[in-house]
């Protein structure tokens, strides 16, 4: 079947009105990732709708990142992976967010990618009275922080670099400041993909505003690099790179909270909403974690495997292993759907020790009980300078002795519970954040319930 499967590449750009930088930059890419990738349909999409509108108007048209994916569905490919050309994970990183998990990151997201691109991003040579100045679009989300990051790690690395951004924190002022006494000359070059509109209106113009004129006005002379990054080698081999990381299918491991579809993390309802196909444990009667997420996947193929929870074996998960390495081998894109927090007691997590490394893995964390039941008792789950311990069981609980205790599986320690009552306080709760919610403190009415998705909260009496 995956022999057979229709597979395509999508390369995201913002878009430019500089018709020059088409040829330049994303007529590379796209040959770039048709020579690398030859089995592979490569498509384009502009995630800017101003760029768009006004390419438009000059005939020229291209889909944006959700009539893009769209389409590639429609015409029947299942094996898409979506391109990020972004500089940093702002605002348009965020669209494409919202239509693709099988997602690159973006050129720079944390200090590991500023590292690993510090010695290509300084390799212009400069003479002892010149520096160099990179231009930044900036923006007022919270991944303007890496432009400073950046600007630190020039400094490290080699003290003539700088780094400013146009609509961000990191202003003109903080590189000027910073700049040797000794320095004569400046290169300027935009750090974005293209040098398009903002190189022509912000960095280059005769405006007074404009960044070179500033900089000539306090006697600098200034050299103008007329080159986005997308003409570098080294940003299409790093994206190139990124999608071949992706080439194995993706399991997204994500937990639905406790039971309330209001608890859901923004980040598992855009991952439910883009995978391929959703994949659960049935351990018969109603799934909880289904019917949490029904609304996000009801048009989705949905998968349930036979898992008998209270008689696991090697057997078990060993079936459980080949039954989804199948259905990832046939939709590429595959939610494997649990209640409370994917990495608290996890079966899924479990099964990663032995799925097929070269599986791509995206934990998706949610709300687990033990945190939801503190808007039932009003009570924090601990406090400063407090111990806690979780547990299935209370042997640690007896041996640590923790200010706190959350014991998970109620019904199976319910007696060894109440034998701590001279030293714990007990609350039981069950089906916590659902409608049918319960939260009992009384011993008698504890020992009449057997609700097995419940739990003891325990708290260390004065």
């Amino acid at each position: 079947m995956e022999g057979h499967m229709k597979k395509a590449i999508l390369l995201s750009f913002f878009g430019t009105t500089r018709l020059r930088e088409h040829e330049r930059i994303i007529d590379k890419f796209v040959s770039g990732f048709k020579k690398e990738f030859k089995d592979c349909d490569v498509e384009i999409c502009f995630t800017s709708r101003i760029v768009k509108r006004i390419l438009e108007k000059k005939g020229m048209s291209f889909n944006d990142e959700c009539e893009a994916i769209n389409k590639l569905k429609e015409a029947g490919y299942k094996d898409i992976r979506v391109v990020s050309t972004n500089i940093i994970p702002g605002k348009e990183y965020k669209k494409l967010k919202k239509v693709s998990n099988r997602l690159t990151s973006p050129f720079i997201s944390n200090t590991k990618d500023i590292l690993k691109h510090l010695d290509d991003m300084t390799s212009f040579e400069l003479k002892d009275d010149e520096e160099f100045i990179y231009v930044g679009h900036g923006t007022d989300h919270i991944a303007d922080r890496i432009y400073e990051d950046i600007d630190d790690a020039f400094r490290a690395h080699n003290d003539k670099y700088h780094m400013m951004s146009i609509e961000g924190e990191l202003d003109l002022d903080s590189v000027i400041e910073n700049l040797s006494e000794d320095t004569k000359t400046i290169y300027l070059r935009p750090f974005m993909l293209v040098s398009g509109v903002h190189m022509l209106e912000d960095i280059a113009s005769d405006d007074e505003d404009s960044i070179k004129l500033r900089l000539e006005a306090l006697g600098y002379e200034v050299k103008l690099i007329d080159k986005g990054l997308g003409e570098e080698d080294y940003f299409l081999n790093d994206c190139i790179e990124k999608v071949k990381a992706m080439e194995e299918p993706l399991l997204n491991i994500v937990g639905v909270g406790p039971g309330d579809e209001d608890l859901l993390a923004v980040k598992a309802i855009l991952t439910l909403k883009n995978t391929n196909a959703v994949f659960l444990l049935d351990n018969r009667g109603r799934n909880l974690a289904l019917d949490t997420v029904m609304s996000y996947v009801d048009d989705k193929p949905i998968i349930k495997m036979p898992f008998n929870m209270k008689n696991v074996s090697d057997e078990l998960y060993n079936d459980l292993k080949l039954k989804l390495e199948e259905v990832l081998a046939e939709y590429r894109d595959v939610s494997f759907i649990t209640i409370g927090d994917a990495a608290v007691f996890s079966t899924p997590m479990n099964l990663t020790k032995i799925l097929d490394k070269k599986i791509n893995i995206n934990l998706v964390n949610g709300m687990p009980s033990f945190v939801a039941l503190t808007a039932m008792n009003l009570e924090p789950l601990i406090e400063k300078g407090e111990s806690l311990v979780i547990s299935d069981n209370t042997e640690l609980v007896e041996a640590a002795k923790p200010d706190r205790a959350v014991i998970l599986k109620a019904p199976m320690n319910k007696e060894a519970v109440l034998k701590l009552k001279d030293t714990y306080e007990a609350e039981y709760f069950k089906r916590i954040s659902m409608p049918n919610e319960m939260y009992l403190i009384d011993e008698e009415e504890i020992r009449k319930d057997n609700d097995y998705i419940s739990l003891f909260y325990l708290k260390k009496r004065k």
